[in-house]
């Protein structure tokens, strides 16, 4: 069973279309694509992110994955490790 090693976490779009489905088609720059593939498997701590259900609204706070500033709707996620 996996451990939770961050909960009540909150990412952009991007990171979750990446999260879920691994589908970065809506991500029109290659180098934005590249970082937040590199934030989210990237991760040194041998976690892995997980997404919630839950839309969280907008926030002008930055992506805890990929840790963009731009405002825009975030959605609830995890980061699970063995």
């Amino acid at each position: 069973m996996a451990e939770i090693l961050a909960d009540d976490c909150s990412v952009c779009v991007d990171c979750l279309m990446v999260i879920a489905n691994d589908d970065s088609r809506g991500i029109e720059d290659a180098a934005r694509e590249k970082v937040v593939r590199a934030a989210v498997y990237g991760r040194k701590d041998g976690g892995y992110w997980t997404a919630g259900n839950d839309e969280l609204g907008f926030s002008w706070q930055p992506c805890d994955c990929c840790n963009s500033p731009l405002g825009g709707d975030r959605h609830a996620a995890a980061i699970l490790g063995k």
